[in-house]
């Protein structure tokens, strides 16, 4: 699926392109989780809670 079409249909609610934007965008999710070389999982959830969050609100 093009990554256009992937996030409208995330935008508009379609829960299995939600999963498909986390899982395009987890490798950077997790990188961004790692706080002085150590996995943070709050730091983790706290990301995934607010990108699931905010895609609704996307405009494009």
């Amino acid at each position: 699926m093009e990554f256009d079409l992937l996030l409208f249909d995330a935008v508009t609610g379609h829960t299995g392109a939600v999963l498909g934007l986390i899982f395009l965008y987890l490798p950077l999710i997790e990188k961004w989780s790692v706080i002085d070389d150590e996995f943070d999982e709050d730091c983790y959830q706290f990301i995934m809670l607010n990108v699931v969050r905010q895609i609704p609100a996307f405009r494009f």
